[in-house]
Protein backbone atom coordinates (compact mmCIF):
# COMPACT_ATOMS: atom_id res chain seq x y z
CA UNK A 1 0.00 0.00 0.00
CA UNK A 2 1.47 3.32 -1.09
CA UNK A 3 0.74 6.09 1.40
CA UNK A 4 2.10 9.60 1.56
CA UNK A 5 1.85 12.26 4.25
CA UNK A 6 1.02 15.88 3.40
CA UNK A 7 1.39 18.81 5.82
CA UNK A 8 -1.53 21.25 5.72
CA UNK A 9 -0.62 24.68 7.10
CA UNK A 10 -3.49 25.85 9.30
CA UNK A 11 -2.03 29.14 10.62
CA UNK A 12 0.99 30.36 12.56
CA UNK A 13 2.02 32.05 15.79
CA UNK A 14 5.12 32.49 17.94
CA UNK A 15 5.96 30.86 21.27
CA UNK A 16 8.69 31.75 23.77
CA UNK A 17 11.64 29.45 24.33
CA UNK A 18 10.68 28.49 27.87
CA UNK A 19 7.48 26.94 26.48
CA UNK A 20 9.25 25.20 23.60
CA UNK A 21 11.99 23.71 25.82
CA UNK A 22 12.15 22.87 29.50
CA UNK A 23 14.43 25.56 30.88
CA UNK A 24 14.42 27.44 27.57
CA UNK A 25 15.09 31.16 27.17
CA UNK A 26 11.84 33.15 27.49
CA UNK A 27 13.38 35.99 25.45
CA UNK A 28 13.86 33.83 22.35
CA UNK A 29 10.78 33.45 20.16
CA UNK A 30 10.09 30.49 17.89
CA UNK A 31 7.79 30.41 14.90
CA UNK A 32 5.00 27.89 15.41
CA UNK A 33 3.11 26.80 12.31
CA UNK A 34 -0.12 24.93 13.00
CA UNK A 35 -0.01 21.70 10.99
CA UNK A 36 -2.72 19.18 10.21
CA UNK A 37 -1.65 16.01 8.40
CA UNK A 38 -3.38 14.56 5.35
CA UNK A 39 -2.60 10.91 4.66
CA UNK A 40 -3.36 9.63 1.17
CA UNK A 41 -3.07 6.25 -0.49
CA UNK A 42 -5.21 3.90 1.57
CA UNK A 43 -8.19 1.99 0.26
CA UNK A 44 -10.40 3.63 2.88
CA UNK A 45 -9.82 7.10 1.37
CA UNK A 46 -8.19 10.27 2.75
CA UNK A 47 -7.27 10.35 6.44
CA UNK A 48 -6.50 13.35 8.64
CA UNK A 49 -4.23 13.37 11.65
CA UNK A 50 -5.83 16.06 13.83
CA UNK A 51 -8.84 18.16 12.89
CA UNK A 52 -7.53 21.70 12.67
CA UNK A 53 -8.40 25.11 14.08
CA UNK A 54 -11.22 27.34 12.88
CA UNK A 55 -12.10 29.64 15.79
CA UNK A 56 -8.83 31.56 15.92
CA UNK A 57 -9.92 34.32 18.28
CA UNK A 58 -11.20 31.79 20.81
CA UNK A 59 -7.86 29.99 20.69
CA UNK A 60 -5.92 33.24 21.03
CA UNK A 61 -7.93 34.18 24.11
CA UNK A 62 -7.64 30.78 25.74
CA UNK A 63 -3.93 30.34 25.04
CA UNK A 64 -2.80 33.95 25.51
CA UNK A 65 -0.52 32.92 28.39
CA UNK A 66 1.66 30.83 26.05
CA UNK A 67 1.43 32.82 22.82
CA UNK A 68 4.19 35.37 22.37
CA UNK A 69 2.52 36.35 19.10
CA UNK A 70 -1.13 35.41 18.48
CA UNK A 71 -2.26 32.94 15.86
CA UNK A 72 -2.85 34.38 12.41
CA UNK A 73 -4.73 32.31 9.86
CA UNK A 74 -4.82 33.39 6.23
CA UNK A 75 -7.90 32.50 4.16
CA UNK A 76 -5.92 29.89 2.24
CA UNK A 77 -4.90 28.29 5.55
CA UNK A 78 -8.45 27.48 6.59
CA UNK A 79 -9.07 23.75 6.59
CA UNK A 80 -11.68 23.76 3.83
CA UNK A 81 -9.28 25.67 1.59
CA UNK A 82 -6.33 23.42 2.46
CA UNK A 83 -8.35 20.29 1.70
CA UNK A 84 -9.69 21.77 -1.53
CA UNK A 85 -6.12 22.38 -2.65
CA UNK A 86 -5.69 18.58 -2.67
CA UNK A 87 -9.10 17.90 -4.17
CA UNK A 88 -11.13 17.00 -1.06
CA UNK A 89 -14.11 18.26 0.88
CA UNK A 90 -14.43 17.69 4.63
CA UNK A 91 -17.20 15.15 3.98
CA UNK A 92 -14.78 13.02 1.95
CA UNK A 93 -12.42 12.51 4.89
CA UNK A 94 -12.84 8.89 5.98
CA UNK A 95 -10.95 8.96 9.29
CA UNK A 96 -9.58 11.53 11.74
CA UNK A 97 -6.84 10.44 14.15
CA UNK A 98 -6.44 12.79 17.12
CA UNK A 99 -2.94 13.15 18.51
CA UNK A 100 -4.41 14.83 21.61
CA UNK A 101 -7.39 16.86 22.77
CA UNK A 102 -6.10 20.43 22.78
CA UNK A 103 -8.28 23.03 21.09
CA UNK A 104 -6.03 23.76 18.11
CA UNK A 105 -5.94 20.05 17.24
CA UNK A 106 -9.66 19.26 17.65
CA UNK A 107 -11.61 22.48 17.06
CA UNK A 108 -13.06 21.47 13.67
CA UNK A 109 -13.74 17.83 14.47
CA UNK A 110 -17.46 18.24 13.78
CA UNK A 111 -16.64 19.27 10.21
CA UNK A 112 -15.78 15.69 9.22
CA UNK A 113 -19.24 14.21 9.50
CA UNK A 114 -18.44 11.01 7.58
CA UNK A 115 -15.18 10.20 9.34
CA UNK A 116 -14.36 7.51 11.85
CA UNK A 117 -12.61 9.16 14.81
CA UNK A 118 -9.65 7.57 16.60
CA UNK A 119 -8.64 8.85 20.03
CA UNK A 120 -6.44 7.54 22.83
CA UNK A 121 -8.56 5.33 25.06
CA UNK A 122 -6.69 6.13 28.28
CA UNK A 123 -6.60 9.79 27.29
CA UNK A 124 -10.35 9.98 26.66
CA UNK A 125 -11.02 8.21 29.96
CA UNK A 126 -8.79 10.72 31.76
CA UNK A 127 -10.41 13.69 30.03
CA UNK A 128 -13.93 12.61 30.94
CA UNK A 129 -13.37 11.42 34.52
CA UNK A 130 -14.24 14.82 35.97
CA UNK A 131 -17.86 15.37 37.12
CA UNK A 132 -19.65 17.16 34.28
CA UNK A 133 -16.17 17.41 32.68
CA UNK A 134 -15.38 20.45 34.82
CA UNK A 135 -11.62 20.68 35.16
CA UNK A 136 -10.96 18.71 31.97
CA UNK A 137 -8.33 20.14 29.65
CA UNK A 138 -10.33 19.02 26.60
CA UNK A 139 -12.98 21.27 25.01
CA UNK A 140 -16.42 20.21 26.18
CA UNK A 141 -17.81 20.42 22.66
CA UNK A 142 -15.20 17.84 21.61
CA UNK A 143 -15.95 15.51 24.50
CA UNK A 144 -19.67 15.78 23.75
CA UNK A 145 -18.98 14.82 20.15
CA UNK A 146 -16.77 11.87 21.09
CA UNK A 147 -18.93 10.30 23.77
CA UNK A 148 -22.41 11.37 22.66
CA UNK A 149 -23.09 12.82 19.22
CA UNK A 150 -20.48 10.80 17.30
CA UNK A 151 -20.03 7.92 19.74
CA UNK A 152 -21.04 5.43 17.04
CA UNK A 153 -18.06 6.40 14.90
CA UNK A 154 -15.53 7.08 17.67
CA UNK A 155 -12.88 4.43 18.35
CA UNK A 156 -10.96 4.81 21.64
CA UNK A 157 -7.77 2.78 21.18
CA UNK A 158 -4.16 2.65 22.36
CA UNK A 159 -1.08 1.00 20.87
CA UNK A 160 -2.64 -0.68 17.85
CA UNK A 161 -2.77 -0.74 14.06
CA UNK A 162 -5.99 1.17 13.40
CA UNK A 163 -5.93 1.12 9.59
CA UNK A 164 -3.73 -0.83 7.17
CA UNK A 165 -0.30 0.78 7.39
CA UNK A 166 -1.27 3.21 10.17
CA UNK A 167 -0.70 2.56 13.86
CA UNK A 168 -0.90 4.63 17.02
CA UNK A 169 0.89 4.46 20.34
CA UNK A 170 0.32 6.38 23.56
CA UNK A 171 3.17 8.61 24.70
CA UNK A 172 1.78 11.08 27.28
CA UNK A 173 3.89 13.97 28.53
CA UNK A 174 2.27 16.96 26.86
CA UNK A 175 -1.18 15.71 27.89
CA UNK A 176 -2.59 12.49 29.30
CA UNK A 177 -4.18 11.87 25.89
CA UNK A 178 -1.08 12.41 23.75
CA UNK A 179 -0.38 9.72 21.18
CA UNK A 180 1.83 9.38 18.10
CA UNK A 181 0.85 8.10 14.67
CA UNK A 182 3.11 5.93 12.48
CA UNK A 183 2.39 5.81 8.75
CA UNK A 184 4.00 3.25 6.45
CA UNK A 185 5.05 4.93 3.19
CA UNK A 186 7.04 3.83 0.15
CA UNK A 187 10.07 5.46 1.77
CA UNK A 188 9.54 3.63 5.06
CA UNK A 189 7.75 4.54 8.27
CA UNK A 190 7.11 8.17 9.18
CA UNK A 191 6.13 9.26 12.68
CA UNK A 192 3.66 12.09 13.29
CA UNK A 193 4.54 13.20 16.80
CA UNK A 194 1.65 15.53 17.56
CA UNK A 195 2.94 17.69 20.42
CA UNK A 196 5.12 15.03 22.05
CA UNK A 197 7.82 17.35 20.74
CA UNK A 198 7.21 20.78 19.24
CA UNK A 199 10.29 20.91 17.02
CA UNK A 200 12.96 18.42 16.03
CA UNK A 201 15.33 20.58 18.06
CA UNK A 202 13.74 19.05 21.15
CA UNK A 203 15.49 15.85 20.09
CA UNK A 204 18.77 17.34 18.90
CA UNK A 205 19.09 19.42 22.09
CA UNK A 206 17.81 16.56 24.26
CA UNK A 207 15.39 19.06 25.75
CA UNK A 208 11.77 18.09 26.43
CA UNK A 209 8.89 20.43 25.68
CA UNK A 210 8.21 23.19 28.19
CA UNK A 211 4.41 22.73 28.09
CA UNK A 212 3.85 19.33 29.66
CA UNK A 213 1.29 17.99 32.08
CA UNK A 214 3.89 15.40 33.12
CA UNK A 215 7.49 16.65 32.65
CA UNK A 216 8.95 13.22 33.44
CA UNK A 217 6.84 11.61 30.72
CA UNK A 218 7.89 14.38 28.34
CA UNK A 219 11.53 13.44 28.93
CA UNK A 220 10.79 9.75 28.44
CA UNK A 221 9.09 10.66 25.17
CA UNK A 222 12.43 11.89 23.84
CA UNK A 223 13.94 8.45 24.32
CA UNK A 224 10.98 6.74 22.70
CA UNK A 225 11.12 9.03 19.67
CA UNK A 226 14.89 8.87 19.39
CA UNK A 227 14.63 5.10 18.88
CA UNK A 228 12.28 5.47 15.93
CA UNK A 229 13.94 4.31 12.66
CA UNK A 230 12.38 6.88 10.32
CA UNK A 231 11.71 10.63 10.05
CA UNK A 232 9.79 12.33 12.86
CA UNK A 233 7.37 15.16 12.07
CA UNK A 234 6.19 17.41 14.92
CA UNK A 235 3.05 19.49 14.43
CA UNK A 236 4.63 22.93 14.98
CA UNK A 237 8.00 22.82 13.19
CA UNK A 238 8.62 25.04 10.13
CA UNK A 239 11.34 22.64 8.95
CA UNK A 240 8.51 20.41 7.68
CA UNK A 241 7.95 22.91 4.89
CA UNK A 242 11.57 23.99 4.51
CA UNK A 243 13.18 20.53 4.29
CA UNK A 244 10.37 18.41 2.86
CA UNK A 245 8.20 20.87 0.97
CA UNK A 246 5.33 19.66 3.12
CA UNK A 247 5.07 16.12 1.71
CA UNK A 248 6.66 12.77 2.49
CA UNK A 249 7.82 10.93 0.53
Amino acid sequence: MSRRVIALRNGSCAVAGNHVFQGGDPNVLYEFPLIVWLVEGGEEGPVLVDAGLGHVEEMNAGAAHVLARPIVQQPEEQMTAQLARWGYTPQEIRAVILTHLHFDHVDLLDLYSSAQIFVSRKGLEAATRFPNWMGSWAPHKTLKLLVQEAADRTVPVDDAEILPGIRVFWIGGHTACSQCVVVETDAGPALLAGDAIFRRENLSRNSPIGIADDPAQARTALEVLRAFPGPIFPSHDPVIFEAYGGTFP
